[in-house]
């Protein structure tokens, strides 16, 4: 796959992860691995602005709070590398988030086989 089509497939699998992630309830901070760019936003077009901008992206997951007056709380992350084969884009994520993202390694997984 060619750089282009490889970062088209990045893009697509970050976009699912994000609109899983909102869908589910969560606001989303944006890490470039150095510091946080984005900071609890469920705009997909801010936050897909956010990312790219690095190697790596991590995208932490907030929920409401568990206690009323608190901040929003920390419930999970997705890291993303780039440039290796593109639908392998998601290198790690906690479980808590497992569920919210099993259409978005289903798409992940239909990707690796439309491209291999």
């Amino acid at each position: 796959m060619n750089s282009e089509n490889r970062q088209a497939v990045e893009h697509q699998i970050a976009e699912a992860t994000a609109r899983a992630l909102i869908a589910a309830g969560y606001k989303i901070s944006v890490k470039d691995g150095e510091a946080t760019v984005l900071k609890k936003s469920d705009d997909i077009a801010d936050i897909l602005s956010a990312m790219f901008s690095t190697d790596e992206d991590t995208l932490l997951a907030y929920a409401n709070p568990s206690l009323p007056g608190m901040g929003m709380d920390l419930v999970g992350w997705v890291k993303f590398i780039y440039g290796n084969a593109g639908w392998d884009v998601i290198s790690d994520y906690t479980a808590s988030l497992e569920t919210v993202l099993v259409p978005v390694n289903i798409m992940a997984e239909q990707l690796e086989s439309s491209h291999c």
